[in-house]
């Protein structure tokens, strides 16, 4: 015990946030958004609000292994576009936001213009919004992938 205060220990915070980076992958996502929130980390808290407010169909599943039917807590995908748009009230119109933004919308048109918003404002640097744009255009059968 003489040599404790030598341990080169992280502190809680970060023992905190890679708790709750293993509660997410193991799809423990209602607690791992309660130590999100609480460590104000608000990226990984609107992404675990957007998986526990998704409603899985045949169609979201088949990129995915299984085919199961998952109807999670619709109140969830709410929360994240007003815990976005807390976020923009605070911090700014940021691509980061911007696009989970996007993320969170329904509406097609609505998520292309918050993708596109986010494009522009982070000065067409931003890769993220523009994958998306892809994929949205790659749903819609606009491109061919071949």
């Amino acid at each position: 015990m003489k040599y404790i205060f030598h341990l080169a220990f992280p502190p809680r915070f970060e023992l905190e946030r890679e708790l709750g980076k293993g509660y997410l992958a193991l799809g423990i996502v209602r607690t791992a958004y309660d130590i999100f929130e609480r460590l104000e980390m608000w990226k990984p808290a609107i992404e675990c609000l957007q998986i526990s407010g998704v409603r899985y169909d045949k169609n979201y599943c088949s990129q995915f292994a299984t085919n199961t039917i998952c109807v999670t807590d619709p109140q969830d995908h709410d929360k994240a576009i007003e815990l976005v748009e807390e976020r923009i009230k605070v911090e700014g119109e940021t691509a980061e936001l911007l696009c989970l933004k996007g993320d969170a919308l329904r509406d097609k048109e609505k998520k292309r213009e918050a993708y596109l918003k986010s494009w522009n404002v982070s000065n067409k640097k931003y890769p993220q919004p523009k994958r998306q744009l892809g994929l949205m255009a790659m749903e819609e059968q606009k491109v061919s992938y071949k």
